[in-house]
């Protein structure tokens, strides 16, 4: 899934250039690299796990990285963001509302949410994320969430929805190894686009 998150992500960054991004889960930073190399003015990282910051201070010298839950109140300005980045991240909250409504908040007018989650039906049949440390299989905290949830999320909070798109094996250009063992078909993965209304326009 990380795999694929990143191939989605890659395609997508060109789209940054000139911006100012945020990323809500930012983990080692290797999502904030292709942001800022692809042309971003600025990148901007948060995360729960202070080991991952770390890695991505070294990854990132001078890039602003905060140590803070997707769950409570962003250290970041209202209006201060023309994208919002959460990529495996809204699996891991429980409820959709409070991230939204932030996004929402510190974005621009015009600005865009990009999330790139594992796709409801593999979420609902208990597939999240996990890692291997030694010989011990350590599952992380996962919450189901169903495509009506996002758009109940996002309606909510303001934001219209862009695109939702449902990504299958097939439309990777390199598919990871371990996606082989299913159905090229089936979908694995979903990329929804949001956009914060812009700014009206002055009268007269």
């Amino acid at each position: 899934m990380v795999a694929a998150a990143r191939d989605i992500l890659l395609r997508f960054a060109p789209d940054a250039a000139g911006k100012d991004c945020l990323e809500v889960g930012c983990g080692t930073g290797a999502n904030l690299a292709s942001l800022r190399d692809a042309g971003a003015r600025l990148v901007v990282g948060m995360d729960l796990s202070a080991g991952m910051l770390d890695q991505a201070r070294a990854r990132l010298p001078g890039v602003p990285l905060h140590h803070a839950s997707a769950t409570d109140p962003w250290p970041m300005p209202d209006a201060s963001a023309d994208l919002v980045l959460f990529s495996l991240t809204l699996e891991h909250l429980p409820s959709l509302a409070h991230a939204h409504r932030e996004a929402h908040r510190v974005l621009r007018p015009g600005g865009m949410v990009l999330a790139i989650e594992i796709h409801p039906d593999l979420a609902t049949q208990g597939v999240g994320a996990h890692f291997e440390a030694g010989n011990v299989i350590v599952t992380m905290p996962s919450f189901p969430h169903r495509l009506e949830d996002y758009r109940a999320a996002s309606d909510a909070a303001g934001l219209a929805l862009v695109q939702l798109r449902e990504w299958r094996r097939v439309d990777f250009r390199h598919p990871h190894p371990k996606m082989a063992k299913r159905d090229p078909m089936a979908p694995f993965a979903i990329e929804i686009r949001l956009r914060k209304a812009a700014a009206p326009a002055p009268s007269g």
